[in-house]
């Protein structure tokens, strides 16, 4: 060997997480899942539990087995043939007193984990405050808990959400306090019957859109108070879409957000949209969403094993100044406009779907009122007639309520397609800055445009 030549760098990620037992939240949704393919096939765990609940008619376990029967798994089953040996599923439920664990669950969870990503949550923008409160703050309340009574915890990672806090145009990764505090909201909910928090939910959100963001907002505030001691970092991704690359390109599972503005335009259905071109799409691949989780895991460890928790810029000894908060954004360092985006998109005009309805005609109307004539004229004109057809014909009519559901979609993404936000990601540059070539090329996907 030449004497000049250097030995490989290692991997300190690698390293970390080399032999740990892992707990995952939220395993079953979206983000959770391209989570559990990247540490079953990069990190070479020990073992990884699974918190998951029976839903629609199918066990727990069958939940399971149909997820990792999708072909996002085909690569992670090549290069790890004894990949499922190392994942034990535990039956709980985040919307439930406790998690809904057994007793027997519960011992060995906290006796085995080191490491915690909770991604769990409702992302329904319309679900009742009741359920969104109940799933994404109390069940990260039982899960911090539970996080304290565990001897050998390194890392606590919360997804949260880069719009947590969207009522402020200016976003740094710190901490901001609720118009209502998690134990204000707590006893809201628990003194009143449903039917008066239904009345009063648009009270209680106030500027906030959906209550969604709301309770992202509350959690944190909960994070800020009970996670005193606790090696908690958040994660705040923009609007997460498909895979860039890893384990295959452009991998999703669902129509939310961006994917289902395209694919509802690609289908003809979509013609219009109250959207500004003008305005940042902040949107962030779910694979390097995961990259940046499992490097903030990784940072939260090294500083355990230092006994210390990570430092901030701001030297004070309030708790808040030492949970890291990471904005994990695109429109700082790779920014692109919803016109660009869409544009982008247009591959349906040149290869289009064979379940389209109509031609590829879309359009984004920044002004309100002209996209309301748009929608007159070739939304619901269009179902009338298409219904009436179909009512003629002895067929069930669809368009008219189709339509229905289509603009309260589009009226929720409205919300973040009409403004700007001026967000901040020095956590995340420094934390870039921080890894070793090795963690930059393998764990982190090179050419990461969003670490720059």
């Amino acid at each position: 060997m030449d004497k000049k030549s250097k030995a490989p760098c290692k991997s300190n990620i690698l390293e970390t997480f080399r032999g740990a037992r892992v707990l995952v939240t939220g395993g079953t949704g979206f983000v959770g899942q391209v989570l559990i393919e990247k540490l079953l096939r990069t990190c070479e765990i020990d073992k990884l539990y699974i918190i998951a609940r029976p839903k629609n008619g199918m066990t727990e376990k069958e939940r399971l087995e149909k997820i990792f029967d999708d072909h996002l798994y085909r690569r992670v089953k090549h290069e790890q043939p004894n990949c499922m040996s190392k994942v034990v599923l535990v039956k709980g439920d985040c919307e439930q007193r406790e998690l809904g664990l057994s007793r027997d669950d519960h011992a060995v969870l906290v006796e085995e984990v080191n490491i915690i990503f909770h991604s769990a949550a409702t992302v329904r923008f319309d679900a009742k405050l009741s359920t969104a409160f109940a799933i994404n703050v109390l069940g990260t309340k039982y899960l911090l808990d539970m996080a304290r009574e565990m001897p050998h915890l390194k890392a606590f990672v919360h997804i949260s959400t880069a719009y947590s806090n969207c009522v402020i145009k200016e976003i740094h990764e710190q901490f901001y306090l609720p118009a209502l505090r998690w134990t204000e909201v707590a006893q809201l909910i628990e003194s009143l019957d449903q039917e008066t928090i239904e009345t009063i939910t648009p009270i209680v959100l106030g500027d906030y859109p959906n209550t969604y963001s709301f309770t992202k907002s509350v959690t944190e505030d909960l994070i800020r108070e009970e996670s005193r001691g606790l090696p908690v970092g958040i994660l705040r991704p923009s609007i997460v879409v498909s895979t860039a690359s890893e384990p295959v390109v452009s991998w999703i599972n669902n129509l939310y957000g961006a994917v289902g503005v395209v694919t509802g335009a690609a289908l003809g259905l979509l013609k219009t949209m109250y959207c500004d071109s003008d305005m940042p799409a902040d949107i962030v691949p779910v694979d390097m969403v995961i990259n940046n989780a499992i490097a903030i895991a990784w940072d939260l460890a090294e500083h355990t094993s230092e006994n210390k928790l990570p430092n901030t810029d701001i030297k004070t000894s309030k708790n808040e100044d030492k949970i890291p908060i990471f904005n994990y954004v695109s429109s700082i360092q790779n920014s692109i406009t919803w016109g660009e985006f869409m544009r982008l998109n247009e591959v349906a005009i040149i290869y289009p779907s064979f379940k389209c309805i109509w031609y590829y005609c879309f359009q984004l109307n920044k002004h309100r009122f002209i996209h309301n004539i748009y929608i007159i004229f070739l939304h619901l004109l269009p179902a009338i007639f298409i219904d009436t057809g179909a009512k003629i014909i002895g067929k069930q009519p669809i368009m008219w309520k189709a339509y229905q559901k289509i603009h309260r979609f589009t009226d929720v993404i409205a919300y973040y397609s009409t403004q700007r936000w001026i967000f901040h990601n020095d956590n995340v540059q420094n934390l870039w800055r921080k890894m070793s070539p090795q963690d930059k090329t393998e764990i982190s996907a090179l050419h990461n445009s969003i670490f720059i």
